[in-house]
């Protein structure tokens, strides 16, 4: 298995099938209670919310994001239920310009949320040649990408286009660090395990080809989660916040 290059000219010669949602959202949406719940986590009650995000009734949906006002809790919030994340690299294929790479990602299960996503990368990727060459990386990722945020019409990101700077965005920049602690490995295959049930090679031991685990050290942080920029959060504060899953 594995990837191959796709020459410039084939590309272009596939005409793309376009798939436009209805549009606009209803003002008044169920909340995520009719998606089924993750293994980790319990159904939510049956609620309704508002566009503004207010309750329409009924209990506080364990799954919604924190108010704009903590940004520490919405970064971590998006962290701990994001699946996958694109992962950037200084490539060595492409003689150092940048590359972007989708790999699945977990941060840990429940209380055992960290902030800092754990993810396995087999040794034919591209990214483990860049990571051993260069190990400095920057996560990406998007509350567009979270199956929470999809509406029943659906819509990402609660009936928001993925640009819009309410539809929160985060990049963890620092170094990859191989795990080499049997127990930070096992943990690491836990929660990729309870995270990603259809691929259950990444709770045991990873792909045929071999690989290694892999977290982020994290250096600095841009959150984006309302207008007038990014948020004023900071490693330290991101890092104290406590865990979504509690």
């Amino acid at each position: 298995g594995g990837a191959g290059p796709t020459p410039p000219p084939l590309y272009f010669k596939v005409k793309p099938r376009h798939h436009v949602p209805s549009w606009p959202p209803s003002l008044v949406e169920p909340e995520p209670s009719l998606i089924p719940a993750f293994p980790w986590e319990p159904r939510p009650p049956v609620v309704t919310r508002r566009r503004s995000g207010a309750p329409g009734g009924g209990a506080a949906d364990p799954r919604s994001p924190p108010a704009g006002s903590e940004a520490a809790k919405r970064a971590r919030w998006l962290v701990y239920h994001a699946v996958w994340a694109s992962l950037g690299t200084v490539s060595v294929r492409l003689k150092g310009r940048p590359w972007g790479n989708v790999r699945s990602v977990a941060d840990g299960v429940g209380a055992n949320s960290t902030g800092l996503p754990v993810l396995y990368l087999p040794t034919p990727d591209p990214t483990a040649a860049d990571i051993e060459a260069d190990a400095r990386a920057t996560l990406s990722l998007s509350e567009a990408s979270l199956r929470e945020r999809v509406t029943p019409a659906g819509l990402l990101c609660g009936g928001r286009d993925p640009e819009d700077p309410t539809c929160a965005r985060l990049h963890l920049s620092g170094t990859l660090r191989r795990l080499s602690d049997a127990g930070e490995v096992a943990r690491a295959e836990e929660s990729l395990g309870a995270r990603h049930p259809f691929a259950p090679w990444l709770a045991q031991g990873g792909a045929h080809t071999g690989g290694d685990y892999f977290t982020i050290e994290l250096e600095s942080l841009v959150f984006f989660d309302n207008y007038g920029g990014p948020a004023e959060l900071s490693v330290e504060d991101y890092l104290a916040a406590p865990s979504p899953g509690v």
